[in-house]
């Protein structure tokens, strides 16, 4: 498995996901669509929320795809390249913040079950909490899609 640039949201068989606030800008946007829609490997591309999502006309070459259209898109658009997560590219490398997120979700709810099954009532009861703190913040900054 290659590891991509953090801006890559997700990568799968013929189409690929890139996700950075900079793709939410008008300006920002329309450079990407205009690189991506001249690249000859790209099919379809469609608009999100601050992202892109790019079909692939060979899906038997993704990754090579992807990493040219990560270079294609990091000259047209540099500011694609500042990772906008602090010190996570230094301590996960690869691990976008979205993706951290849901796993912290995953963690703090398989903790918390395994403590409640163990029988340790407080350190259940805060880990729980935590895991609601993670629950209400991700249903928060994702109301728009929910």
């Amino acid at each position: 498995m290659m590891l991509f640039p953090a801006y890559v949201a997700h990568v799968m068989t013929g189409r690929v996901r890139f996700r950075h606030p900079a793709l939410g800008t008008a300006a920002g946007r329309a450079k990407a669509l205009a690189v991506l829609e001249a690249q000859s490997l790209v099919k379809e591309v469609r608009q999100g929320r601050e992202s892109l999502l790019v079909f692939l006309d060979q899906p038997e070459s993704t990754e090579s795809t992807v990493l040219a259209l990560c270079k294609a898109l990091e000259e047209a658009l540099p500011a694609i390249r500042r990772d906008v997560s602090g010190l996570l590219p230094q301590l996960l490398p690869g691990v976008s913040p979205r993706k951290l997120e849901n796993r912290a979700l995953i963690a703090a709810l398989g903790v918390s079950t395994a403590l409640g099954f163990m029988g340790s009532e407080k350190a259940h009861v805060f880990t729980a909490a935590a895991f609601g703190v993670l629950v209400a913040h991700h249903v928060w900054t994702r109301r728009g899609a929910l």
